[in-house]
């Protein structure tokens, strides 16, 4: 039990619902084919997952390179995931912060 997705795989539905997972994966990535496991994990477990496998780039050059297009669609897609889960006080408040920080 070492592979936490194997808890995923083998216990079956949680007492309680899991919340919507997003995640990202690369085809050169170490970690595409434990996603790929997750991904399928989720959709047996009705859980909301999003899984776009993209083909260009590394995971790290895709994500971590400010000036990269592919790092600012990452992080716009990531950012749009929160807000359509969180707590629209949560993002009220945040951008409040933001702006005063500005």
């Amino acid at each position: 039990m070492a592979d936490p997705i194997r808890v995923l795989e083998e216990c079956g539905q949680p007492a309680r619902p899991l919340p919507p997972v997003f995640f990202r994966r690369r085809t050169v990535d170490l970690c595409c084919e434990d996603v790929r496991r997750l991904a399928v994990a989720c959709k047996k477990l009705d859980v909301p997952a999003t899984d776009p496998l993209l083909r260009e780039r590394s995971h790290t050059r895709s994500t971590c390179c400010a000036g990269a297009n592919n790092a600012r669609l990452f992080w716009r897609e990531n950012m749009k995931f929160l807000r359509q889960i969180a707590d629209p006080q949560l993002i009220v408040d945040a951008e409040a912060r933001s702006a005063v920080a500005d």
